[in-house]
C-alpha cells in the first residue's frame, strides 16, 4: 500500500499519465494502476525501473516511511481499527479504504487524529468498535442465519435426537466428552481468588470450567456454545466469558456464531415457530402462559428472549425489533444498559459512560423496580405498548425481571419490542387487548419534554432538552432578524 501510495503522489507530481509512466517502464497501464492501488508488488527489477523513471532513488521507493505530506496517514496505517477492523463484512477492503485516503492524505490525517481523539475521550477501545461491527453485521442480516440454523439441524440428526427434543445440559456433556476431547470441571472457579466472577474458562489441557453457582440451563447453554465453536470450526475464539480481552475481530464474530449455535441447538426453530403462533392466538395477554411457553425450553429469560430477536422478524414478517438487557444493583437508582441489538427506528442511547437517566417508565425499569420491591415473586413479567416521543411509531413490548445468577443483589430485565404495524396486528390477536397499558416514553429524562406534572416518573430536570430548545429559539430568531432586514432594504 505504502509503495503504491508513493508511486502515485511521484507520477502525479511529474505530471505523468499511467500510459505516460507505461511507455517509460515497459510496463502495461493496467498493471501499473494494480500496484498504485496495493494490489500488486513488483518484482525488484521492475521497482528499479519504476525509480529510474520517476526519477527516486530504490531505497526511497521501497521505504516504509513517508514522505510530509502522507506522513498524516502513519497513525492511521498503524492503527488497529484499521489493521483489525472487519471491512470485508461490508463489501470494502482496508485497501479501498487507503486509497481513499490517499487522494487528500493531510485531511484524513485529520480526521483520523480527530476519531482517534474522540474514542479516547469517550474511553472507547478497539473492541467496542469491534462489537459495533458485529451489531451492524447481525442488522443486515436480520439477526437470522440461515447457514448455523442448518448446522444446529444437521448436528441434532448426527446425534440422533429429534427435531424437536428439549436438550439438557445432561444431554450435551457426552458430546463434548466423547466427540471433541472436553471435559467439565465446577470444582475450580467459584474458590479462585481472582476469577470467581467468571462464568467459565476454558483451559489449556481441554477441560471447560464452569462456575459452580450456575444453573441448569446456563450450563446447558456454556456447554451448547463449545459445542458451536467446535461444530463451527472456529479456530479464533473467547476462552472466558465473559472475555477479559479482545484480539481480533474473529475472535467477537466466532463468540457470537457460537452462541448463536448454542440458541439454535437448545430452542429448535420450528418448534418455538409453533409455539409462538399459538400464542399470538390468544384472545388477551396471558403472562402465565408465556412464562410457561418460556420454561418449557429450559433456558434462561435472556437466551429465550434474544432467540425470539432471531426468529421472530424471520417469521412473522415484523422488520423492526429491539432486544435489552438492562441491569441495576439492588438499593441503587443507577441503570445500565449491559446489552442491545436494536433493528428499529428510535434511537436508545447507549454512549459509553452515558451520565443521564433513562426514562421510568420503560418497562424494562419498571420490572426491575416490581422485582425489588417483591423479591419473593423471583421473576416479574410486564407487558406494554410504548410510543417514543418524537417518533411516529409505537413498540409492543415484553418484559422479564430477575435476579443475578452469582450475585442476587444485581437485578436484570431482558426486553423484546416489535414494531405495531400491519403485520403485527395480524399476527398477535391479543393486541387490543385493554389490560395492556399505553404509555409515552422518553430517552432520558434530560431530554424529555414532559413536564413533572405529565411525569411522575421523572427523576431529573429536563436539562438537555432545554438547551436543545433555547438553540432552536436563537436561530429562529435570527433567521427572522434576517429576514426582517431583507425586507427592510
Amino acid at each position: 500500500m505504502i509503495l503504491g501510495m508513493k508511486v502515485r503522489q511521484l507520477r502525479q507530481q511529474r505530471h505523468l499519465s499511467l500510459q505516460d509512466l507505461s511507455k517509460k517502464t515497459g510496463m502495461s497501464a493496467s498493471y501499473l494502476n494494480e500496484i498504485e492501488k496495493g494490489k500488486k508488488y513488483p518484482k525488484v527489477e521492475k521497482i528499479m525501473a519504476l525509480a529510474e523513471s520517476l526519477g527516486e532513488q530504490y531505497d526511497d521507493l521501497i521505504s516504509l516511511r513517508l514522505e510530509e505530506d502522507l506522513g498524516n496517514l502513519t497513525p492511521v496505517l498503524n492503527s488497529p481499527l484499521i489493521q483489525k477492523f472487519p471491512f470485508k463484512l461490508f463489501g470494502i477492503s482496508a485497501q479501498d479504504l487507503i486509497q481513499l485516503m490517499a487522494r487528500v492524505p493531510r485531511e484524513m490525517g485529520i480526521l483520523a487524529r480527530m476519531l482517534e481523539d474522540m474514542g479516547h475521550n469517550y474511553d472507547m477501545r478497539v473492541e467496542h468498535f469491534f462489537h459495533t461491527a458485529l451489531r451492524s453485521y447481525q442488522i443486515i442480516h436480520q439477526n437470522f442465519f440461515a447457514d448455523i440454523e442448518k448446522k444446529a439441524d444437521l448436528f441434532r440428526k448426527q446425534q440422533g435426537w429429534e427435531r424437536d427434543r428439549i436438550l439438557t445440559y445432561d444431554d450435551l456433556v457426552p458430546v463434548l466428552e466423547e466427540s471433541f476431547g472436553v471435559s467439565l470441571d465446577d470444582s475450580v472457579l467459584a474458590d479462585h481468588p481472582v476469577l470467581n466472577h467468571m462464568r467459565s474458562v476454558l483451559t489449556a489441557d481441554g477441560r471447560l470450567l464452569l462456575h459452580s453457582s450456575l444453573s441448569k440451563p446456563r450450563r446447558a447453554f456454556a456447554a451448547g456454545r463449545e459445542l458451536g465453536y467446535h461444530v463451527l470450526a472456529a479456530e479464533e475464539r473467547a476462552f472466558s466469558s465473559p472475555a477479559l480481552e479482545v484480539g481480533t475481530f474473529d475472535e467477537v464474530l466466532n463468540n457470537f456464531r457460537a452462541s448463536y449455535f448454542a440458541s439454535a441447538l437448545l430452542l429448535p426453530r420450528d418448534r418455538v415457530h409453533r409455539d409462538l403462533k399459538t400464542f399470538f392466538k390468544l384472545s388477551h395477554w396471558d403472562p402465565e402462559a408465556f412464562v410457561t411457553m418460556m420454561e418449557s425450553y429450559k433456558v434462561t429469560p435472556e437466551t429465550f428472549f434474544y432467540r425470539l430477536s432471531e426468529l421472530v422478524p424471520h417469521y412473522f414478517k415484523t422488520q423492526r425489533v429491539h432486544f435489552l438487557k438492562f441491569a441495576r444493583r439492588r438499593g441503587e437508582r443507577r441503570v445500565q444498559l449491559a446489552k442491545q441489538l436494536n433493528m428499529s427506528n428510535v434511537h436508545i442511547p447507549h454512549g459509553i459512560g452515558l451520565k443521564e437517566h433513562f426514562c421510568r417508565r420503560w418497562l424494562s425499569l419498571y420490572v426491575i423496580d416490581e422485582l425489588e420491591m417483591h423479591p419473593e415473586k423471583g421473576m416479574v413479567v410486564g407487558v406494554q405498548r410504548s410510543q417514543f416521543i418524537g417518533y411516529n411509531s409505537e413498540f409492543f413490548c415484553i418484559s422479564i425481571a430477575y435476579p443475578g445468577m452469582l450475585d442476587k443483589d444485581d437485578l436484570y430485565s431482558v426486553t423484546l419490542g416489535f414494531q405495531v404495524d400491519a403485520s403485527l396486528r395480524k399476527t398477535v390477536k391479543f393486541l387490543g387487548d385493554p389490560r395492556i397499558q399505553a404509555r409515552e416514553l422518553g430517552q432520558t429524562c434530560e431530554r424529555c419534554p414532559l413536564s413533572y406534572d405529565r411525569c411522575e416518573e421523572r427523576t431529573t430536570e429536563p436539562v438537555i432538552h432545554q438547551r436543545l430548545q433555547e438553540e432552536k429559539e436563537q436561530l429562529q430568531a435570527l433567521t427572522d432578524l434576517r429576514e426582517q432586514t431583507m425586507v427592510e432594504a
